[in-house]
């Protein structure tokens, strides 16, 4: 096992990992990662049993990835989650283990997301498990991810959770790959880099000033993408009776008190809040709040 490789590459997942779960309650995460040590069955097992809320599934065909994190961490997670209870004396019921899934299988979608970008390639989680695991599973999980596996303990700090720790467990095979790929991507990159630092000696131009160009320029090949906004003065069930009973002049309650505030869609995610203005004789709406981050992630489900 390459130490150096199996710590960038852990680094790299548990960072996306938590930028994720930022994404989700708001803020950001600081993480640290500690040396990752080869996966045996009795340290694996002792860090199971300290971490036992455990999320773990494929990466396509590159190999496993665990993670696993404290029952009192999860408890904060879930309750920040819902804004309402976590765990019970018995451990996570089944509506605090829904939100945990949930929780756990976005976080390692994140995790996933740095594997892609380190190598390229299309990849996504599959066969995802969360929960506790048993002693047959933790020697199965050995055995899948060596040889060559690598596990790392790391500490995290993140909304409800101040002082949050776990594990991450990589197996041998998907450490080679991506290990590999950022190695080729990192010789390709230097290359690039001493290219485009001889080009700005040339002409008097410094690196920063290059970088703010490409950011730029990548800013306005999007700029222009059109999308829909939607004003929603509110929303109504009605019985199908009563839409065919629909005439001129019928009057349909939309349930919407007159001072709420319009909602503002755009492409059918919720984004603003405000009041109907009339402008030159046309509707309008000024906006009064912009709605929170949580808000905007739940409005993506």
């Amino acid at each position: 096992m390459n130490k150096t490789q199996a710590h960038q590459v852990s680094a790299g997942f548990i960072q996306g990992f938590f930028d994720t779960a930022a994404a989700l309650f708001g803020g950001q995460a600081d993480v640290t990662v500690d040396d990752p040590g080869e996966i045996k069955a009795e340290a694996f097992s002792g860090m199971v049993k300290a971490y036992p809320l455990t999320v773990y599934g494929a990466v396509n065909t590159m190999g496993l990835v665990v993670v696993g994190l404290s029952e009192a961490d999860g408890d904060a997670l879930v309750s920040g989650f819902t804004g309402g209870a976590g765990f019970t004396e018995a451990g996570p019921g089944p509506e605090a283990l829904g939100a945990l899934r949930e929780i756990f299988e976005s976080c390692l979608g994140g995790g996933v997301g740095y594997l892609k970008n380190a190598t390229g390639r299309e990849l996504a989680p599959s066969d995802i498990q969360v929960g506790e695991i048993d002693s047959e599973t933790v020697q199965a999980l050995v055995e899948s991810l060596n040889p060559d596996g690598a596990m790392a303990p790391f500490r995290y700090s993140l909304g409800p959770v101040q002082e949050g720790a776990g594990f991450v467990a990589l197996s041998g095979s998907l450490l080679g790959e991506v290990g590999g790929a950022e190695a080729s991507a990192g010789d390709a990159e230097a290359t690039q880099r001493e290219e485009r630092k001889g080009a700005s000696m040339a002409d008097n131009s410094s690196a920063e000033d290059e970088g703010q160009r490409d950011i730029s320029e990548n800013l306005e090949m999007i700029l222009d993408i059109r999308l829909d906004a939607t004003a929603r003065l509110g929303s109504v069930e009605m019985p199908l009776q009563d839409i065919l009973s629909l005439g001129p002049g019928a009057i349909v309650e939309i349930g919407h008190s007159v001072d709420e505030p319009v909602e503002l869609f755009v492409n059918g995610k919720l984004i603003a809040r405000g009041d109907v203005v009339v402008v030159d004789e046309r509707f309008g709406l000024r906006i009064t709040e912009i709605v929170s981050q949580r808000e905007r992630i739940e409005s993506l489900r």
